[in-house]
């Protein structure tokens, strides 16, 4: 039997985030054979060589190599489609020159270029998949070449994409204290179609929305719709409500839009306050949450988070596991990667098989001395 209850556990403390970066392009630097750091090309920088490179060149040298355009730009892109994009290598030096090996910084990004020789004043393609996941605004990542003779001189690609939802919530993030004197415990907000296109609101936090002049019943679905959020069942003191539910940061509205079935709002309110982190925390996660958007049942989603550190503490304190305290959805840590200074991980969560409904699901990331929690946003249905 299915199992359709309410996916909503609660959430022990509120993440110290903030920032919304995901997937930044910050390239390690990678010792020379005298022990030094060699500094990256830039994208168009051009060195003319007079000799064919090999594995034997003075390693000083940068690769005669101009990247046109110098950035790979996706430009606007619906949250969660995978679009794709490209840029030309060229050779501008005078021997023949091979690509070794391509490496995007995140999964986020998939590029294969790897043993093609480019002749002299010629060029190739460099082809991009970009999964624009479901965080709102700019995203960026980058593109790694290594060359043979240029190991240690490679070349960065840019990437950079925004991600925009085809429906607008106003205002974002729904306010509980407008001012000093003026406490709403009943805020109106509105949801818009940016497109033009009717849609109906199926959910608002998995439960059934409170329009303002609108009866789903009888009125026709329309591209902009108003309801209400009421903070009064929430204690102030205990931010839980009669059903021992604590009140959520975020806000979770499911529609029926083709291209945007989950978009989530921010609440601003005491009991949602991020907590400053102490000086014990020496990192702090870069996300406060990450939506998966809508998933088929027994489907995996994967997000990236990377660390941020703290009180000028050095990164040497890895993310060892990720839990999660439900027992309706698995998660597991299937990679890190290494940036400069920057630690990024890959998780993968996957609900129940038999789960359908809102997923909004704390996690626990752990490493040797602290820890930090998460957020979880989704749904599953058939």
């Amino acid at each position: 039997m299915k199992n359709t209850r309410y996916l909503f556990v609660t959430i022990a403390a509120v993440l110290a985030i903030l920032s919304f970066a995901a997937c930044q392009d910050a390239d390690p630097q990678e010792p020379t054979s005298s022990g030094e750091n060699a500094p990256a090309a830039t994208v168009n920088d051009l060195v003319s060589g007079s000799e064919a490179p090999d594995t034997t060149t003075t390693r000083s040298r940068k690769p005669p190599i101009v990247v046109e355009p110098p950035v790979l730009d996706i430009g606007y892109v619906s949250a969660g489609s995978t679009v794709t994009g490209e840029v030309q290598i060229i050779n501008t030096g005078d021997k023949p020159i091979r690509i070794l090996s391509s490496t995007p910084s995140c999964q986020c990004t998939s590029v294969e270029l790897a043993n093609i020789v480019i002749p002299p004043g010629e060029s190739v393609s460099l082809p991009a998949q970009f999964e624009a996941g479901y965080r709102m605004g700019l995203k960026t990542a980058s593109i790694r070449l290594i060359f043979e003779g240029y190991d240690d001189e490679f070349i960065t690609v840019p990437v950079k994409a925004e991600i925009v939802f085809p429906l607008r919530v106003s205002p974002d993030p729904i306010r509980y204290q407008i001012a000093a004197t003026d406490f709403q415990d009943v805020v109106e907000y509105s949801v818009e179609s940016l497109d033009s296109r009717v849609f109906s609101i199926l959910a608002i936090q998995g439960e059934k929305p409170d329009f303002v002049n609108f009866d789903p019943g009888s009125d026709e679905p329309r591209n902009h719709y108003t309801l209400r959020w009421d903070f009064t069942g929430y204690d102030e003191s205990s931010c839980f409500d009669a059903r021992g539910i604590r009140m959520p940061p975020y806000l979770v509205i499911e529609t029926d839009h083709p291209d945007c079935p989950i978009l989530d709002v921010n609440i601003r309110h005491s009991c949602t306050r991020v907590e400053i982190p102490s000086p014990g925390q020496n990192w702090v996660l870069s996300e406060r949450r990450a939506m998966i958007g809508s998933l088929k049942p027994g489907a995996t989603a994967k997000f990236s988070v990377y660390l941020k550190w703290l009180f000028g503490n050095s990164p040497d304190d890895e993310i060892i596991e990720v839990t999660s305290p439900s027992s309706l959805l698995a998660v597991e840590l299937v990679g890190m990667m290494y940036e400069g200074e920057k630690m990024t991980y890959e998780v993968e969560v996957t609900p129940d098989r038999d789960y359908r409904g809102l997923i909004y699901v704390p996690l626990v990331f752990h490493s040797n001395r602290n820890q930090a929690s998460f957020l979880i946003i989704g749904r599953v249905t058939d």
